[in-house]
């Protein structure tokens, strides 16, 4: 009996017999420059590295201690520094001396009655000062826009542009390499926008323009007719439609060089044979290879025309015998 009820009582005290679990803190929140995720910074950056820490036992003694490889490393980042901080942030700086792809890591450690709880770990990666650099205004003159050359600054052609609301904008876009493009080029007579980005490693001064609306003038996009051009199986074919002699100068869209030229009288035409699917004519009282290859060279006083080609065809075999019709009275 004295065994039972000792057994029972045993039973019964035994949760006040089992230890009480030690308490712990917990990092409720642990931000580097507003961010609780990984981010970029430039050497010499000074960032501010915040912390949200709750006790378990409000009467217990809590001790937050820096840790990664920032510890020491990064200024402001290091033991006293952080247990001396009041409002639970400390300024930290990025070594001037920092390279580009170099990480620093960054976590906080909370120790509770001599039981630590950790945060997340943040990565510092260290990015190069972008250069800045302000984009040149691209305009139109005399139906010729220039594209400039500048350093740092990346020109594009924007299809369907329209302002998102929020400062920026939305379209599709075609790089523009640095030249000299008559309108006609770029336009079927509408207006152009032209906008402008900064290359990788470099940057645009606050305010600084970067979209360039360009007014065309339908007069720079309507261009002269010398020659009628029409296409057939593996073959095109050109017809002079003015008054004066016409040269045509011809080639497939992957040639390096022309792949001819021909000059037709008025009324004249010519019957071209080619393996190009899609040929280009310039056509011009006079036109020389040398015209099109002036910086001089008036584009309105030009033909530019290309065509397809069917390639996909059977040339009609020409007859092997000429037909001859019977003589009279037989």
């Amino acid at each position: 009996m004295r065994r039972t009820l000792l057994l029972s009582a045993l039973a019964l005290a035994a949760p006040l017999l089992v230890a009480s679990p030690a308490s712990a803190a917990t990092v409720d929140d642990f931000t580097i420059g507003g961010s609780g995720d990984d981010l970029e910074a430039n050497p010499g950056a000074t960032l501010t590295v915040a912390w949200d820490v709750t006790p378990l036992d409000p009467a217990a003694a809590v001790v937050v201690t820096p840790a990664g490889s920032a510890v020491g490393v990064v200024a402001g980042w290091d033991a006293p520094t952080v247990a001396a901080a009041t409002a639970s942030t400390v300024d930290v700086t990025i070594p001037a001396a920092a390279e580009e792809g170099d990480d620093y890591t960054f976590q906080l450690v909370v120790t509770e009655n001599n039981v630590p709880a950790v945060s997340d770990t943040i990565t510092v990666s260290v990015v190069e000062e972008p250069v800045e650099v302000t984009p040149v205004p691209v305009v139109a003159v005399d139906c010729v826009v220039e594209i400039p050359e500048v350093p740092g600054v990346l020109y594009d052609l924007v299809y369907d542009y329209a302002e998102d609301g929020a400062g920026g904008w939305t379209g599709e876009t075609e790089p523009l390499d640095p030249d000299t493009y008559a309108l006609f080029e770029l336009s079927d007579g509408e207006d152009l926008v032209i906008a402008a980005t900064p290359d990788e490693g470099y940057g645009f001064p606050a305010g600084a323009a970067d979209v360039f609306p360009v007014a065309v003038d339908e007069a720079c996009v309507t261009l002269p007719v010398f020659v009628e051009i029409t296409s057939s199986c593996q073959s095109f074919a050109l017809t002079n439609v003015v008054d004066v002699d016409v040269t045509a100068i011809y080639g497939g869209e992957d040639d390096e060089e022309p792949a001819g030229e021909v000059t037709l009288a008025p009324g004249g035409s010519a019957a071209i044979g080619t393996d190009a699917d899609f040929v280009y004519v310039f056509a011009g009282a006079g036109l020389t290879l040398e015209d099109l290859q002036s910086d001089d060279l008036d584009f309105l006083e030009v033909q530019f025309d290309g065509l397809e080609v069917d390639q996909d065809c059977t040339v009609a075999a020409a007859p092997t015998h000429p037909t001859v019709a019977p003589a009279a009275g037989r």
